[in-house]
Order: structure tokens, then sequence, then C-alpha cells
């Protein structure tokens, strides 16, 4: 009967010579022993924070040595900067993606207290303040805030013949277009009348007769002329 020949075979890991296991897995050991193998399977890696060397087992773990610079260094590569409050002069440390503008504030109080509530032409989304509602102009009023925030918009035509008589319009008043031109808001082209003139104006020249006298040029001398009629 012949011996059994037992195979040597050096550790990939320490470099020392060990007898592998029979059968299985055991017989294509490169490693004399687990600490070996773990040793030698770890990546050394560069701590993306401090610098310093360590062990990994692979790319997806994290890239920090320990918690302290995971903490200051996570997800961004960099360091902290210092920035000074804007409002108290305080000196602290932020992330630059931290940081936006050119005021920076070390806490939302010292925000809350700095920021200044820019309105109108001041406002960078600033628009004109007009808009059309129903094919009248509007413009932003900023004496008539709303309950939510914000200010309203009101009727150009409207402001116009405030201004003109000194005072409000009152529930019951409507100012009218003579030539029917609701962009058209020159005083001459504006009268004030009662709910009651401003429905009888509308029912004496109706559609036609309105588009007719539109096309003429005489539809503000005979509203004028109706109204007259009306006031007597």
């Amino acid at each position: 009967m012949g011996c059994d020949t037992q195979k040597f075979r050096l550790c990939a890991g320490c470099k020392v010579e060990f007898t592998p296991g029979r059968g299985g897995t055991h017989s294509r050991a490169k490693y004399c022993s687990r600490s070996c193998s773990d040793v030698s399977r770890k990546k050394i890696r560069i701590c993306g924070h401090c610098g310093k060397q360590f062990t990994r087992w692979n790319k997806n773990q994290p890239k920090f040595c320990s918690d302290e610079c995971f903490a200051i260094g996570r997800k961004r590569g960099t360091r902290r900067s210092a920035y000074t409050c804007a409002k108290c002069d305080k000196v602290f440390l932020r992330y630059a993606t931290q940081v936006s503008g050119d005021k920076v504030y070390c806490s939302k109080a010292c925000m809350g207290n700095g920021r200044t509530l820019k309105i109108g032409p001041d406002h960078p989304l600033w628009r004109g303040g007009t808009c059309l509602i129903n094919g009248y102009a509007y413009e932003l009023d900023y004496n008539s805030p709303k309950p939510a925030g914000g200010f309203s918009h009101r009727a150009v035509h409207v402001k116009l013949m405030e201004r003109e008589i000194g005072r409000k319009i009152v529930l019951g008043e409507v100012v009218h277009h003579l030539n029917s031109d609701r962009l058209d808001n020159r005083l001459e082209n504006l009268v004030l009348m009662t709910n009651k003139e401003h429905r009888a104006v509308h029912n004496f020249y109706g559609s036609e007769y309105q588009r007719e006298h539109e096309a003429a040029g005489d539809l503000r001398d005979k509203t004028l002329a109706f109204l007259a009629t009306l006031r007597k």
C-alpha cells in the first residue's frame, strides 16, 4: 500500500507554509487561518477627512476612518469653513453647500431679524405689478393688504377716479368708460355713475348701437347726452 503524501502550500497573507485540509473548499484554501484571510481581504483606504490610512472590506463601505470624521465630512468630502453672521457678527462653521447669497446667518432667529422684505420694483421677481382681469387693467395697491399676507390688485380706472374726486368709491357707484374701451383710462374717458344709471346706459345703446357708434367715434358724446337726460 502506498502512503499519502501531504502537500504544503504557501499562505497568501503571511507567506508561511501550511497544510490545507482535505475535500471541498479546504483543499483550495489560500490562507493558513481566518485571521490571515480577514487581514488580506480588507482594502487599505485613505480617510476623506483626516487623510489617515484605514482598512475596509470593499469600496462600498464608508470613506471615513471614524464616526467623528464621518460626522464632519459626510457626503461633502470637504471641511466646514468659518463664516461671520450678518446680524450678530458671530463666527460659526458651515459647509459650502449650506451657504447661498451674500448674507449668511448663524441661526434662524438671526435670519428672521436680519432679512428685509423686498416688495415692488425692489423684488427680484417684479413683473410691473399690473395684470388684466375681465379686460380691465389692475395694479398692485400697497394700501390694500390681504388678511393672509401680501397686497390686493385694484382697478386702475377706479383708483384714478378716487384720486380725482378725493374720496373712495362707495357701494352702489360705478366708474364707466365712455368709449367702451376698458383699457382707455384717461380721465376724460371716465365718468362716475350709480349702478342704476350704469344699467340704463348699457340698456340704452345695446351691442349693435355700441358697435355702430364706436366705428363712428361719437359713442362718448352719445353716452354723455343720454346720461344728462337721466339726471334731469
